[in-house]
């Protein structure tokens, strides 16, 4: 009951409607804040002298005629918000007076398709200007030339498709222009003219092409630098070479097929080239990028020198790619790298010392892919991190080859994600099983006994005297267990038994085993320790 009392006081404290020259059609906060929002509005609207903000939405405003706010010059904020707007209905004269103005918002008209020329003509300290979804199908040149002081310009969200030539040349200190969201096929070379303090330009989401060379040579302190779900299907050699300060590149969702090396300047520290039509690429030096994202493209193969030059990378994304093998050398000298993601790929086998350098690593995804087991030593580089791994998606063969892996997750089980939902592929007896449900004894390799070719490695061979194809009663299996292999044999006909065991060794020798006997008419299993 106490702490509602306090709220209720604390708004009854904040706002302040019809005391103090509040209009009765709108709520007034701290004195300072003016909020109007009904359904039928008309300006001018009468405010205190202690107001510098007046926000107008949703209220069914329709036109803005001259002088509206001459008796508001102390305003610094004005925002009119989702209001139906018709064409040519702001006045050119309508913002006369507001000379303390430092933001101006004029967004959410879905009607608005121009603004006069001269619209913004008599605001000298405008700093901040706001024109997002409205439905402008032209810019007209000149409408930005008296904003000496401006630093932030949206214009996001329109429908028009081209853009005049030093349209903003007179705005030297400008910081954050945002262009995204429009309809634009093409850019000027000269068009970002003048824009010497520029630090942020957004121009994604439109349907550019491509790019002019000169483009970004009006602009050197660039930092972030958005081009993301455009056209653009070629970087020309030498498009960012200006670009000695950009930080962050987003070019997502393009339609690049390649890249060379020296195509990036190497202040970058982000670049995301997710959803293109890379086959192949080539980073060059980025020694400070610490984020780059490289999914949903089409490589199928990696340099094993693509990143030896990116020693700072800290995110990798590798994801829904086409890659079927990787380089053992391919995250060398990668050792502060903290996540990696392969998962979507084709990956059929990794190499156990693939991510040797990658002690920090605390993300690594290898779902969906098509492994069906993990050699050994694999996680011995993860051993003292707390990482989180993915492995569910893939045919996991769980035979007797799969023991190092099983072993490990007896331990490490916590560090996989959604480890319950990893499955065995085969063998046909354990398909579809949990990994973690999988007793040990059922890591086996079978072989039927009418077997006549050399099997090799972690496998065996089983012989039968009459070596007869119709018998399939006569069956053996392999465990390997702490580098023992048990060899059992189950008979179950009257035959003479013969054993032959041949070792290849990894020095190339070979040890042969053998061992015979003439069994009963009884079933019976033989086991053999090597």
């Amino acid at each position: 009951m106490i702490r509602h009392s306090r709220i209720t006081l604390l708004l009854l404290l904040l706002r302040s409607c019809c005391i103090s020259g509040c209009p009765s059609q709108c709520q007034c906060f701290l004195g300072s804040k003016v909020m109007c929002s009904v359904d039928q509005i008309f300006l001018p609207v009468t405010l205190s002298a202690q107001a510098r903000e007046l926000i107008i939405i949703t209220s069914g405003l329709q036109s803005i005629p001259p002088n509206s706010f001459e008796t508001s010059p102390q305003l610094t904020k004005l925002a009119i918000i989702s209001n139906p707007l018709i064409p040519r209905s702001i006045s050119p004269l309508a913002f006369s007076g507001l000379t303390a103005l430092k933001e101006l918002e004029i967004s959410g008209n879905p009607h608005l398709e121009s603004v006069d020329h001269a619209m913004f003509d008599k605001l000298d300290n405008l700093t901040r200007l706001f024109l997002n979804n409205n439905q402008l199908l032209i810019v007209e040149k000149g409408l930005f030339d008296k904003l000496l002081k401006l630093e932030v310009l949206e214009v996001r969200g329109n429908a028009f498709i081209w853009l005049p030539n030093l349209l903003f040349h007179n705005l030297q200190n400008l910081q954050s222009l945002d262009l995204s969201i429009n309809k634009i096929t093409s850019v000027e070379a000269s068009l970002l003219s003048g824009l010497n303090q520029l630090q942020s330009l957004k121009l994604g989401y439109n349907q550019i092409m491509s790019l002019p060379l000169d483009l970004f040579k009006h602009v050197p302190g660039l930092k972030q630098l958005s081009l993301q779900s455009n056209s653009i299907s070629k970087l020309s050699e030498g498009l960012f070479t200006s670009l000695t300060k950009l930080e962050e590149l987003n070019i997502r969702d393009n339609a690049l097929t390649y890249v060379e090396a020296g195509t990036f300047p190497s202040s970058l520290k982000e670049l995301n080239l997710q959803g293109n039509q890379l086959t192949s690429l080539s980073l060059g030096n980025l020694s400070l990028l610490t984020d780059l994202v490289l999914s949903k493209n089409s490589l199928s193969y990696l340099p094993s020198n693509l990143f030896e030059n990116i020693t700072s990378l800290e995110r990798l994304d590798l994801s829904e790619n086409q890659l079927l093998s990787l380089p053992i050398t391919l995250f060398s000298g990668l050792s502060k790298i903290i996540s990696i993601h392969l998962h979507k790929n084709n990956l059929t086998s990794l190499e156990a010392d693939l991510f040797q350098d990658q002690e920090a690593i605390e993300r690594l995804t290898l779902s969906d892919n098509q492994l069906n087991n993990l050699p050994q030593g694999f996680f011995d580089p993860f051993l003292e991190t707390r990482n989180v791994m993915s492995l569910r998606g893939n045919p996991w063969h769980c035979d007797c080859n799969f023991t190092y892996l099983y072993e490990w997750l007896e331990f490490g089980s916590f560090l996989v994600e959604d480890v319950s939902q990893t499955y065995c592929k085969g063998p046909a007896t354990l398909r579809g099983q949990s990994l973690m449900s999988v007793e040990r004894d059922q890591l086996v390799c079978s072989y039927n006994s009418s077997t006549s070719k050399p099997v090799f490695a972690d496998s065996l061979q089983s012989l039968d005297k009459e070596n007869s194809p119709q018998d399939q009663t006569n069956q053996c299996s392999m465990q390997k267990n702490n580098g023992v292999y048990s060899v059992k044999c189950t008979v179950t006909k009257c035959s003479n038994i013969k054993i032959e065991a041949h070792i290849y060794g990894p020095d190339g020798r070979t040890t042969d085993y053998e061992w015979s006997e003439t069994s009963q008419c009884v079933k019976g299993t033989i086991t053999v320790n090597v």
